[in-house]
């Protein structure tokens, strides 16, 4: 089983970085999900909220985080998704990547997100093309 699936049948679900990649992306997963807060290393943006559907979520410390608990990261930076990655399976706790999330929900999204290789293996989306996979017009 795919590693979204598992993260989507958790009653609380994480959204790991509260940076631009979770806040450009957030919109796009399914709301279905019981997303409970976002979490950050940064202790500036504990207690910052965002607004989610409707529903405001906060941001906590990644200790706030429980081994029955799925985890979404949001984060581009390579490097640092295998670290949290790595220290979420050390705990045994489910995760994804938020393009998992965004792949679920919209499986045809994959096509138009391009990577560019920057300085050795850390990669960054160059473009995405929002306006052409959700078929709405620019404001």
């Amino acid at each position: 089983m795919d590693r979204y699936s598992e993260v989507k049948k958790k009653e609380r679900i994480w959204v790991w970085g509260m940076g631009r990649l979770a806040k450009s992306y957030i919109h796009n997963i399914d709301a279905n999900l019981n997303i409970c807060g976002f979490c950050d290393v940064d202790t500036g943006k504990h207690g910052k909220s965002f607004d989610w559907r409707g529903r405001v979520i906060k941001c906590f410390s990644p200790d706030s985080i429980h081994n029955e608990d799925g985890v979404i990261i949001a984060i581009e930076n390579k490097k640092l998704v295998a670290e949290i990655s790595k220290s979420l399976d050390e705990k045994q706790i489910v995760w994804c990547h938020i393009f998992d999330s965004v792949k679920a929900y919209y499986s045809s999204i994959e096509k138009y997100v391009q990577w560019k290789e920057i300085d050795n293996e850390e990669k960054k989306i160059v473009k995405f093309d929002y306006y052409r996979v959700f078929n709405v017009k620019k404001i």
